[in-house]
């Protein structure tokens, strides 16, 4: 008789024991850096709680994890090169285990405002807005508005970007 196969999400490996949880945590931390909540959650999966309680204490022993203010500057350069928003970053903050950003980010307008006129540019190459009616130029406006709030920028942050780049084709 054929065995058959566990249900999805059913099936739980064998815990590790400490040695191969301490190599499991080098192969993991030979992709990236990570937070002592992020091995705390993943160490969890595969091991038990004593394990991974001696793990973490194996780790601050050999300072393997990163600090917390130095993976908060990662994750900020990180969705600075890829410009995203506040709602962005702070998701990402929140899957490593690290508080809201609460200052101000200083290239958050700045990316806003460069993505606005970018795509609208594309937008114009496509149809010059000078034929478009009304209601197409105020759709292609929504279009890129519900873009650019899918990356992660608020709608304050928004609408400022947008009140800047019509001041902008005004002075045209």
């Amino acid at each position: 008789m054929r065995k058959r196969k566990p249900y999805p999400g059913t099936y739980k490996p064998e815990p590790l024991d400490l040695s191969a949880a301490k190599k499991r945590l080098i192969y993991w931390l030979s992709k990236r850096d990570y937070t002592a909540y992020e091995i705390t959650k993943k160490m969890k999966l595969v091991a038990s709680d004593e394990v991974t309680a001696q793990v973490l204490e194996w780790c601050e022993d050999y300072k393997l994890l990163i600090p917390e203010e130095q993976m908060r500057e990662v994750v900020v350069q990180k969705h600075r090169r890829m410009k995203s928003g506040r709602v962005k970053l702070n998701q990402d903050l929140a899957k490593r285990g690290l508080g809201p950003m609460t200052d101000e980010l200083e290239y958050e307008l700045d990316a806003a405002h460069a993505l606005v006129e970018k795509k609208m540019a594309t937008l114009e190459r496509k149809t010059p807005f000078s034929e478009m009616s009304t209601q197409e130029r105020m759709a292609a406006k929504a279009k890129v508005f519900r873009f650019l709030a899918g990356r992660g920028f608020s709608m304050e942050l928004l609408s400022k970007a947008f009140s800047a780049w019509t001041q902008a084709q005004k002075t045209e």
